[in-house]
């Protein structure tokens, strides 16, 4: 808005609106007091152009943008939370007990079962964000515990999330102007869950009765975990615990009364790739085979990320492609198929794709 007020400019414009018949050379005493009263007046007009910015939601700092989402709509960023990991024991364990492995420290929370000789608690990782879900294997204790000699992280029952960021939270707020929720519609029910812990995703559709039959007041949501993978059957039944508990139509949870709400989990779809290679000199499939799997493994990991806003994913032969010739060593790639067949991988409504095989066709 006052990108022309800059200190030059308004230099020239006080220089030009003195007399000619005074000395405003460079160096005069005029020219002095006009100097200092531009890059008054523009440090001034910079702070006008950021006030200015902070009153609008599409251009407002973090800072300002909550406090106008909080006015305008209620809305708050997701904070980071922790997260809930499986852990594997030779012995019964005490709520509280405290571990190590690497730089995070985890401690013991309820009991999940029993099996195979082994004890298996949810352990709590102390701290937040996505952070917590990269470390897998023995842990270290903490506190001491006789007779302890298996204690293990085998798997990440809810994912920890970061705060949200805040190009997600001003799009989410954008979003909230396009539906209304309420009373059980659809947007209702996407917020709801949505804001579960451990959720990244949704979509809410009319089921049928026990009968096959699409009545009112059967819903069915699908969700996706928030490291954008299939969610856990604990997760699962967390979000269909706080939804609907009873499933009996008496709104014993979020869900309205009179709705009968089943919480499902997305499916994968295993996409196995083989493609023809050439290779620059000195380079081969084995050397670089986990380079394209990574490649390979983002691209389907940026499709499951955008699940929630489409109604097929599809996984296109020229995207896999393209990334697996920005690697090192690759000159060119051909004849690429997946699953088998030669064109895009077209999957369900509730499909997200994971990366079976990858190889290297010969002839």
């Amino acid at each position: 808005m006052f990108e022309e007020k800059t200190y030059e400019n308004l230099m020239k414009e006080k220089i030009d609106n003195i007399s000619p018949s005074l000395d405003k050379r460079e160096g005069s005493l005029l020219h002095f007091a006009c100097g200092a009263n531009s890059a008054e007046a523009a440090q001034m007009y910079i702070v006008l152009e950021w006030m200015f910015r902070q009153m609008f939601g599409d251009t407002a700092d973090r800072e300002y943008l909550i406090k106008i989402a909080e006015d305008t709509r209620g809305l708050a960023p997701k904070a980071a939370t922790h997260a809930v990991l499986k852990g594997k024991f030779n012995m019964e364990m005490q709520e509280g007990i405290r571990f190590s492995l690497d730089d995070l420290n985890y401690y013991v929370s309820d009991f999940i079962e029993q099996k195979d000789g082994f004890f298996y608690y949810k352990v709590i990782c102390e701290t937040t964000g996505e952070v917590g879900n990269q470390n897998f294997g023995m842990m270290i204790p903490i506190d001491y515990v006789k007779g302890l000699t298996t204690c293990e992280i085998v798997e990440v029952l809810t994912p920890g999330e970061d705060e949200e960021d805040t190009e997600v939270f001003r799009q989410r707020w954008r979003n909230s102007f396009n539906s209304v929720a309420f009373g059980g519609n659809k947007a209702d029910y996407m917020e709801k869950i949505n804001a579960i812990d451990g959720v990244g995703g949704c979509k809410v559709y009319r089921a049928t009765n026990a009968a096959g039959e699409k009545v009112g007041g059967y819903v069915k949501a699908v969700i996706i975990a928030s490291d954008f993978s299939v969610p856990t059957d604990v997760l699962v039944s967390n979000v269909q615990t706080i939804m609907d508990p009873k499933q009996d139509a008496e709104g014993d949870g979020l869900a309205p009364i009179g709705h009968i709400c089943t919480i499902a989990p997305v499916s994968n779809v295993a996409a196995n790739v083989a493609s023809h290679f050439v290779f620059d000199e000195g380079y081969s499939f084995a050397d670089l085979e986990e380079y394209i799997k990574s490649a390979i493994r983002e691209y389907l990991l940026s499709l499951a990320k955008n699940w929630a806003d489409s109604e097929n994913l599809v996984v296109r032969i020229s995207a896999i492609e393209s990334r697996m010739l920005d690697i090192d060593g690759i000159l060119d790639v051909s004849d690429t198929t997946l699953n088998g067949v030669a064109s895009n991988l077209i999957l369900g409504p509730d499909e997200i794709p994971v990366l079976g095989t990858v190889g290297e066709l010969n002839g």
